[in-house]
């Protein structure tokens, strides 16, 4: 008769597994939706949208009414009024042109005037198209390595049914096989917002778990050698 604790791993796993298949049908649901999605995008007319639009302001900055500690505080540089940086940015690319502009412009010796001109000369269907189409492509990439390590956790929770200890060489080796198929996705959670070092962090502990379990089975498989 199996050990209570064995019994307990054993339940864990095929609940576990049950779990895994569920995810694996769902993560193949959402890369076949994300890649039609995606082939629906490509089919998107560039003169399916288009949007322009401009903006202008200009702003007055007058610095000879501060009192002695405000004047201070600004000429010491500790504290600055109204100060915007010049700048001068044109884009255009994707279906999407717009143009901004700063300048100042010195009208005293303590007031400047600064004027603003941007403007959205154009943004079409082709922007639309490239951001649906790149979304797509990234989240396909992301439920791919998902289920990568959702199916090598389907083959550890297999082995867990039915194994007569944790320290098994064949669970080990399923553990290892799992905590690898974790490396692409802890790559990429480096650079995926919402995830990043959190993500990383949970692939460290899956590896410090595997390695502590793979030195448990030397230690045992020790153990019984020396009896």
């Amino acid at each position: 008769m199996k050990n209570a604790n064995i019994r307990k791993i054993n339940t864990l796993g095929k609940v576990s597994f049950v779990i895994a298949d569920i995810v694996i049908v769902v993560l193949i649901l959402g890369i076949i939706g994300t890649v039609l999605a995606g082939i629906t995008s490509l089919g998107f007319s560039d003169k399916v949208l288009n949007v322009t639009g401009n903006v202008t302001a200009q702003i007055d900055v007058d610095e000879t009414n501060l009192n002695p500690l405000g004047r201070f505080l600004i000429e010491s540089g500790a504290v600055k009024v109204g100060s915007i940086e010049t700048a001068d940015v044109k884009f255009n690319n994707f279906g999407f042109d717009m143009h901004w502009n700063v300048t100042e412009d010195k009208t005293g010796d303590n007031s400047k005037t600064y004027k603003i001109d941007g403007a959205v000369d154009e943004f079409n269907g082709a922007t639309v198209k490239y951001a649906l189409s790149t979304g797509c492509f990234l989240t396909t990439v992301l439920l791919i390595l998902i289920l990568v390590a959702a199916i090598f956790g389907m083959k550890l929770s297999k082995r867990l049914t039915d194994c007569d200890s944790p320290f098994q060489e064949d669970v080990i080796r399923a553990m290892k096989h799992f905590a690898y198929s974790l490396i692409p996705f802890g790559i990429a959670a480096l650079t995926a917002e919402g995830i990043g070092i959190i993500g990383v962090l949970s692939v460290l502990v899956v590896f410090l778990f595997v390695f502590t379990f793979s030195y448990g089975a030397e230690l045992q498989k020790e153990a019984d050698e020396t009896v």
